[in-house]
């Protein structure tokens, strides 16, 4: 064939290909449609404050005088806001003063400071809050030279007033708990702490500072880490006040180096970021002054390199009472004190990822309930060690939607007067020589382990004190995992209380 007749031939078949897509005098078409954009504005906001005074010349303090003295803060604000008005008073009684009460509210549980509600600002002047009632200061007439004078008999050069004012939205402190219900909306003056606790919190970059924050802190005040800090020297630090802070770790890491961080009697909540120590994390201990809450954040995690991440005691030989609540993470055991007796009031729940450790030299263990407290492992909880959960004594709670690992192979036991004693077991119970009753509800949840559940005797405790042992398991699901084959290993079956539905 000729390249002229190839070409003619490619031509009429590239002319039949085009003629074949022409369907009655028209062009075929896909089934199609589109819509119109739908358009989302977002409405952007703002909540700006500043402080101010007309110009004047140094005060002098005269017996008997006043003078004017016009402070006044500016809101411009497009959301309802809170402003708060904070005063420091280093005047030594010398000059007298009022904050206008008709516009400002004194903030209960906090020194000298003071807020107002705001609606949102009408234009873009703002709102204008004066802060001295008469724009005046005064000096009392029964004033002498030696309230003038220092320690040291010198005229004060120290004499001053000073105002700081902050502003943040309103809600959502003010929203309801409930958002179907408003009758759950917290009072103003609720809401207007919380606002308070978010808009000035105790800044802090180094270990000295944040000691010193600690004493500091007001109730319901924020600590804030604005960069990783580490305890050089290894220092101890308590929490003996009773009141109710948080530590916002600002997404940096709070390294305790070879001391624990003791939480002894605040109600502290631990947030956004990572404490970690060379040995124990945290010890939580209540004490004489009150009852005391420790709260780990979801966006927490608590890291210890050596075996106990949080560590729940007692000093106060059982009369005291606690409640630690588990949301984040640790890299570490929660582990309770032998040491806690029948008497205390000492609650953990466990919401959180608890990872003991499967490397062999750390702590084998999720969670360790050798005193009597009360474990309860929530919904949403994973517990994995090389034990899940050991119960020498006290109470442990197993709810549904939780998940509990034990990693060792196979299930073991050693006798232990004072820690541990098994491995490869997702829940083990072996009451400690202190024979403190035992109380297991098993009631949903995945546990799995070489042994799921082990009941063993590691101290030969007599048939009285094994009598106080109760194992009740009405729901979960129990799993063989790594080559085990027993789901369920009582030894003391008839000795004890046990209630298994599973097996029946």
């Amino acid at each position: 064939m000729t390249n002229k007749r190839k070409k003619l031939m490619t031509t009429a078949i590239a002319g039949s290909m085009a003629a074949s897509i022409v369907i009655g005098g028209g062009t075929f078409a896909y089934l199609q449609s589109q819509t119109d954009d739908v358009v989302n504005e977002f409405k952007t906001e703002q909540v700006k404050v500043e402080i101010s005074e007309s110009p004047h010349d140094p005060y002098d303090i005269i017996p008997g005088t006043e003078q004017d003295k016009d402070p006044s803060v500016t809101v411009k604000n497009t959301l309802e806001s809170f402003v708060f008005l904070k005063v420091t008073d280093n005047t030594y009684g010398l000059v007298t003063y009022e904050i206008d009460d008709t516009i400002w509210t004194k903030l209960d549980g906090y020194e000298d400071v003071y807020y107002k509600k705001v609606p949102a600002a009408a234009d873009a002047s703002g709102t204008t809050l004066k802060v001295l009632k008469n724009d005046k200061v005064s000096y009392d007439k029964d004033l002498i030279n030696e309230d003038m004078l220092d320690e040291n008999g010198d005229l004060r050069t120290d004499v001053a007033l000073s105002f700081n004012a902050f502003a943040i939205q309103a809600r959502p402190f003010t929203d309801p708990t409930d958002p179907a219900d408003p009758t759950t909306a917290p009072t103003e003056a609720a809401a207007a702490a919380a606002a308070y606790n978010q808009a000035a919190p105790i800044k802090v970059t180094t270990f000295e500072e944040f000691k010193k924050a600690l004493d500091d802190v007001e109730n319901g005040g924020v600590i804030r880490i604005d960069n990783d800090i580490t305890n050089t020297n290894s220092e101890r630090v308590r929490t003996y006040y009773n009141k109710k802070f948080t530590i916002d770790l600002g997404g940096n890491t709070l390294d305790m180096n070879n001391e624990r961080f003791y939480a002894d009697n605040s109600d502290i909540t631990i947030k956004n970021g990572v404490l970690h120590s060379n040995k124990y994390g945290i010890q939580f201990t209540p004490t004489n002054n009150g009852d005391a809450h420790l709260t780990i954040a979801e966006n927490a995690k608590i890291v210890s390199d050596v075996s106990c991440a949080i560590l729940v005691a007692d000093v106060s030989n059982g009369s005291h009472s606690g409640v630690v609540d588990v949301y984040g993470k640790t890299e570490g055991n929660i582990f309770i004190l032998g040491t806690i007796k029948e008497n205390s009031n000492i609650v953990v729940n466990v919401y959180g990822n608890i990872y003991g450790g499967e490397d062999t030299e750390r702590e084998d263990i999720g969670i360790a309930v050798n005193g009597y407290a009360t474990v309860n492992v929530k919904n949403g909880a994973t517990v994995k060690s090389l034990t899940g959960i050991e119960v020498r004594a006290g109470k442990l709670n197993v709810e549904d939607g939780t998940t509990i690992i034990a990693t060792a192979v196979p299930t073991t036991f050693t006798p232990n007067d004072s820690g541990t004693t098994t491995q490869g077991a997702g829940i083990g119970v072996s009451q400690h020589n202190t024979k403190m009753p035992i109380d297991v509800n098993i009631t949903g949840g995945t546990v799995q382990g070489y042994i799921p559940l082990y009941e063993i005797n590691p101290q030969n405790n007599s048939d009285a004190e094994l009598a106080k042992i109760k194992i009740n398991v009405t729901g979960g699901t129990f799993e063989n995992i790594n080559g085990g084959t027993t789901l369920f290993s009582i030894a003391d079956r008839e000795k004890i209380t046990y209630i298994n539905t599973l097996e029946q």
